[in-house]
Order: C-alpha cells, then structure tokens, then sequence
C-alpha cells in the first residue's frame, strides 16, 4: 500500500500497488463498514422499515436498498424435499406509494415450515410461475394455496 492523495472529507487516501483498489483508513460514512450487512439483517427481521433502518445505521435509504438487494441474492434457500407437501401464497407491498403495489410470492413446506422459493413482481402467472414450477419440479406430495384462480391453469 502507497499513499494515494487524500479524500474530500480530507482524509488519507492509500492504493494497493498490485491491484490498483484505494482505500481510506478511516471512513466517515457508515455504509464502508464490513459489520453494516449484519445489522440490516438483524433489523430486517426484526420488522424495522427501510427508513427506520437507515435512521438508526445512518446511511442513506438509497445505499440500504441497494445492500438488500445484494445480502437477498446471497440468500441459501432451504433444498425441497421430493414427496412433500407445499404451500404457495402470495402477499402485496408496495414501493413509495400505494399505487406502485408488488406482489412477493413464496412456497414452504409443510411440515418444516422452510422456505424454499420466492419471486417479486406484479400480480401475473409469469410471477407465479417461477415458484410454482420449482415446486412442481420437486415431485410434491400435494400443493396447497389460497385457491387464487391463477393458479388453476399452472398447477395441474
């Protein structure tokens, strides 16, 4: 590591001579710090909001949406078992307004309550579809859901 000038914040500012990546040694803003995913999570299941989070952490709402949409790509679903028995539903939110509503669907298993599957976006069989053919493909014993009538032309 070689000096490499200073940040806005004036602070010092290093390079790694072998891949070119700079580095401050001590950063203001805490979204730079390694442990911030953690406390997300942890906050995250606890049912805090995206702006009560971002409060608390102080970081920007933007910078905490973009990390939940990184930790959820790293997420491990649980593996399905074949023979079992699952359970598809779907739940509305929505972003900024309640006209701009999406839908999360999702499936678990019966009997341990895991989830093992879920998709994001607008009320539509192409939504639904994801998580009920990953279901489907698991061999299930029975698939049970909230007899939404889209469901009737996916599920055989």
């Amino acid at each position: 590591m070689v000096r490499n000038g200073f940040s806005r914040s004036r602070k010092q500012r290093y390079k790694c001579k072998d891949c070119n990546k700079t580095i401050v040694e001590n950063y203001t803003y805490n979204a730079c710090f390694s442990h911030i995913n953690k406390q997300i999570v942890l906050l995250l299941t606890e049912g805090m909001g995206i702006r009560s989070i971002a409060r608390i952490l102080q970081i920007s709402t933007t910078t905490l949406l973009k990390r939940i949409i990184d930790i959820s790509d790293r997420v491990n679903l649980q593996v399905m078992t074949p023979e079992s028995s699952y359970e598809i539903d779907e739940l509305c939110t929505f972003v900024k307004a309640k006209s701009k509503r999406i839908w999360i669907v999702y499936a678990f298993e019966r009997e341990s309550k895991n989830i093992v599957g879920f998709n994001v976006g607008a009320r539509s069989n192409l939504t639904l579809k994801k998580v009920v053919d990953k279901v489907l493909n698991a061999n299930p014993q029975a698939v049970f859901t909230d007899r939404l009538k889209n469901y009737k032309s996916l599920i055989p």
